[in-house]
């Protein structure tokens, strides 16, 4: 029995660690991206709404 896990561990860590940072990195590259555009068109929401607002 710990022979089989001392066998499948490994190749768990072997495996396992480069698809998942991947997939980690791009969903993190994703929300990041997605996050600065939120954040920009917001701020440029807020610049138009100010800007009628004071001078209307």
């Amino acid at each position: 029995m710990s022979s089989a896990k001392s066998n499948i561990a490994p190749t768990i860590l072997v495996y396992s660690p480069e698809p998942t940072s991947l997939w980690c990195s791009s969903i993190s590259f994703m929300v990041l991206a997605i996050s600065v555009c939120y954040i920009d068109s917001l701020s440029t929401y807020i610049r138009q709404y100010h800007h009628t607002d004071l001078t209307g």
